[in-house]
């Protein structure tokens, strides 16, 4: 994807996204899954997709029946792995209710961010 290029990494070389990347990472991400949608024939729309990421309840189990509605549809085996990751970055990327509006992504930055304050703060 191209939102690799745009990433930054800390001084511990972990990945950083910032706000803007993670809505301009959204937005191709979009545009990828309105092309995939049509291409392969997919069972939900991009909308209804990115609703039932929003509602998912059960985490990795509502991640593994969405890869496997999409991965059914895909007829050329060679492109199995490309629509693997278009889902799983849909997935990373996209809010869920469960983090309260929050993607995982930023779920996971928050977090490191707390955890780094707290270090800083004990010592």
């Amino acid at each position: 994807m191209k939102s690799a290029r745009k990433t930054k990494r800390n001084t511990s070389g972990e990945l950083v996204f910032s706000p803007m990347m993670v809505l301009e990472t959204r937005q191709e991400i979009k545009e990828l899954l309105v092309f995939a949608v049509e291409y392969f024939s997919f069972p939900l729309t991009v909308d209804q997709t990115l609703q039932y990421i929003f509602e998912e309840e059960k985490g990795e189990a509502d991640l593994r029946r969405l890869l496997a509605m999409f991965v059914q549809c895909v007829q050329e085996p060679e492109l199995i792995n490309t629509v693997y990751r278009l889902v799983h970055h849909t997935w990373l990327f996209f809010p869920h209710h469960r983090l309260n509006g929050r993607s995982p992504l930023e779920k996971m930055e928050q977090d490191a961010l707390a955890e780094k304050k707290r270090v800083v703060q004990s010592a």
